[in-house]
């Protein structure tokens, strides 16, 4: 059974970007067409609730097919969502697509969201599905959490499905490592937001690079053995958050200062939060990976490296 949406409530600005219509446009549909009844404050600003985003996207799936506000505006719900069915039942499109799913994700209907996953599985490989699907996903859920306006349970919801699909995507890949680098994926401790590092590790496993997944919350001193190893290591965190940034900047420098001096140690960092770690972080020996292209030309010199040694 679909559960109600939390009342927390947005601005008619986050209610614009998450539903993609302009602020004016809404504004002008609820005083001809009453689609929309906002709640006020004291000094007469505009609140919405979840269920008014819900709303607002439905009727943006079917504008975007077409149809006259006019004739929108006179339907139930129970007619609208129908003749989205009726629409979108053949529908490729990304933007299409997020938008269903992240409904889902609202009204915590797993059902629902599987049939979109598998309709997009259809057609795109995993990594496509990843980029141009999830991420955006995750952006939007983590803007509403962000804002109070999702229940952490929300985004736990969305981050457990996406990890399922992660470890079933990396447990199809075979096993065939033969790079002479091993790739130690972790996060710092007290660090949770794995996903980014699980679809590193797909990655690596899909390039056939040795690999360790060691996961969330690693302490430094869990890291010893392989800092003192003599094989190459490259050490992998995926920093997705910056609530914690003083604490991540001060763990990665005393990482750091161990690996400094070693020609055959690394230090990888990805993720949004990079952009805070930059000016705090010098090293030779660490490396930011800005973008998934970046990252896949590293890996791709790392295979070209293995495939001359394997010629020899």
């Amino acid at each position: 059974m679909k559960k109600e949406f939390t009342k927390q409530l947005l601005s008619i600005q986050e209610l614009s970007n998450l539903s993609e219509i302009e602020k004016g446009t809404i504004r002008v549909w609820e005083k001809r067409y009453h689609i929309l009844e906002p709640q006020r404050t004291d000094t007469n600003i505009r609140l919405y609730t979840l269920d008014d985003l819900k709303f607002l996207l439905n009727i943006k799936l079917l504008i975007d097919k077409g149809y006259k506000i006019s004739k929108i505006a006179a339907m139930s719900n129970r007619e609208i969502e129908e003749l989205i069915a009726d629409n979108y039942e053949n529908d490729f499109s990304v933007s299409t697509h997020v938008k269903r799913m992240l409904l889902d994700v609202l009204v915590f209907d797993k059902e629902s969201f599987e049939a979109h996953y598998n309709q997009i599985s259809e057609t795109n490989d995993f990594k496509t599905i990843y980029m141009d699907y999830i991420v955006p996903l995750l952006y939007y859920v983590g803007v509403l959490w962000q804002t109070n306006n999702l229940d952490i349970s929300h985004e736990h919801f969305l981050v457990e499905i996406i990890k399922q699909k992660l470890y079933s995507e990396i447990n199809k890949e075979s096993i065939n490592f033969k790079s002479k680098e091993t790739f130690i994926l972790f996060l710092p401790e007290n660090e949770i937001h794995d996903v980014g590092l699980l679809f590193f590790h797909y990655l690596l496993i899909v390039n056939q690079i040795n690999c360790i997944m060691l996961g969330a919350t690693i302490p430094l001193d869990a890291l010893d053995k392989f800092i003192n190893s003599e094989e190459p290591i490259y050490f992998v965190s995926h920093l997705s958050t910056n609530f914690r940034i003083e604490e991540i900047t001060k763990f990665l420098q005393e990482l750091i200062l161990q690996i400094d001096n070693m020609r055959d140690k690394k230090l990888w960092i990805t993720g949004s939060a990079i952009h805070d770690l930059k000016n705090n972080i010098k090293s030779s020996n660490c490396r930011f990976i800005e973008s998934i292209d970046d990252l896949e030309n590293q890996l791709k010199k790392i295979g070209h490296a293995k495939e001359k040694m394997e010629s020899r």
